[in-house]
């Protein structure tokens, strides 16, 4: 879905506006978008079909982690490598354009 850069802007300033330093913006973030996966989430990565079931903050680098699954099988990857599908709430899917935007991801 195409944001515009105002609504990217705006969103990661709602995301961001009680976050202080590196470590609480990713907490912010993992908030803003783990509390919205219920039921989990169809997406892919690589191509390939997963459900998207969680975000975590990583417990070391500057970027989310997303916990899928696949065949009864649990594991995580960068978040910004995560394709959700466009079934998703507008809501989810805006804040995580607006933190592909904060991490300089390009899609």
């Amino acid at each position: 879905m195409p944001w515009t850069e105002a609504e990217l802007e705006r969103r990661i300033d709602e995301v961001l506006v009680d976050a202080y330093g590196e470590g609480e913006e990713l907490g912010a973030w993992a908030v803003a978008l783990g509390d919205p996966i219920r039921p989990p989430l169809p997406a892919t990565v690589m191509g390939a079909p997963v459900e998207l079931v969680g975000v975590q903050q990583p417990e070391c680098g500057r970027e989310l982690r997303a916990r899928c699954r696949r065949d009864g099988r649990t594991w995580t990857v960068a978040l910004g490598d995560v394709s959700v599908d466009a079934s998703a709430s507008v809501q989810f899917l805006l804040t995580l354009a607006a933190y592909r935007r904060y991490i300089g991801c390009a899609r």
